[in-house]
């Protein structure tokens, strides 16, 4: 596949705290009874292009797929054909608002250069599944930040199934299997739930080091159908209006993921936004500062 076929949009943004994005932003893999296929777009191959279309900004960026890419295995066989596709990572990706976290304070944006980062990773997709049912793993790209402390997040996700042929279509979730993908961004999910599948999951992660992320949320239950060439969307939001706490403390990384099988020949379409807010947990240097201006300040309460 050539890059030359797609449309590369980079966007610089703001942050109030240093941010890296993954290597590859956005990676899709679709396997059938026909093989499997993948895609995926890595800021290296961003940067050999040249020019502005390779500039990354290390806080964030966003980046869109212009026109149908056909997923063909090895020998050629077409798998499905990824329609659309869109990922965005940034440190400023929640509206503005210094009432996060009850009090955790300013937001990006804000005047606090301890506080208030807005970490969100957005990842969308539409594909066509091929001649037999088609599993898919879509899969963001990784957000690593200054760590976080007293972090809340909130993460919405949506699916549109469409039948095409009117004979009927399904769609069942993957994305709690265990992990996320053996693909470039792959990694284990702790604590996996059992029964219920998912469509989509949010993770958080405070180290890299051990490859675990962390379930923020599972969202979109399955199975999902449709009839009589019919077309239908569910959603979901965690949790249902604000934000909550993410159960996890640092955190350094966030991440998202679809994962399912769709039915032969249908289509679905999917968007999805992972944001949390916290607070930066101050360097060593910082809690040394800290610690004499109270000592400091002790002393001239005794004077």
């Amino acid at each position: 596949m050539k890059l030359g076929r797609e449309m590369l949009i980079l966007a610089a943004v703001a942050g109030s705290a240093s941010a890296q994005v993954s290597d590859v932003l956005y990676s899709i893999t679709a396997t059938n009874g026909d093989g499997t296929a993948s895609f995926s777009i890595s800021q290296s191959e961003l940067e050999a292009i040249g020019g502005t279309e390779g500039v990354i900004s290390t806080d964030g960026l966003n980046w869109s797929l212009n026109g149908p890419l056909e997923l063909r295995s090895t020998d050629g066989t077409l798998i499905a054909t990824l329609e659309s596709a869109s990922s965005f990572a940034s440190l400023s990706g929640a509206n503005p608002d210094t009432t996060l976290g009850g009090g955790l304070g300013g937001s990006a944006g804000g005047s606090g250069s301890t506080f208030g980062t807005d970490p969100a990773v957005n990842v969308s997709f539409s594909v066509l599944a091929g001649a037999s049912d088609t599993v898919f793993t879509i899969s963001s790209s990784e957000l690593t930040f200054t760590p976080l402390t007293n972090v809340v997040g909130m993460a919405t996700a949506a699916i549109t199934l469409t039948d095409t042929l009117g004979d009927g279509a399904t769609i069942t979730g993957l994305v709690d299997s265990g992990n996320i993908g053996t693909g470039p961004n792959g990694r284990d999910i702790a604590g996996s739930p059992s029964g219920v599948t998912h469509q989509y999951g949010a993770f958080v992660d405070g180290s890299a080091a051990d490859n675990v992320i962390t379930p923020f949320g599972f969202l979109l239950d399955s199975p999902f159908s449709v009839v009589g060439f019919g077309s239908d969307t569910i959603s979901e939001d965690d949790p249902g209006a604000g934000f909550r706490p993410v159960g996890l403390d640092p955190v350094s990384s966030i991440s998202s993921q679809f994962s399912f099988t769709l039915s032969a020949n249908d289509t679905a379409s999917g968007t999805s936004r992972f944001v949390i807010a916290g607070q930066i947990v101050p360097a060593p240097a910082t809690f040394s500062a800290l610690a004499g201006m109270g000592i400091l300040a002790s002393r001239r309460r005794r004077r």
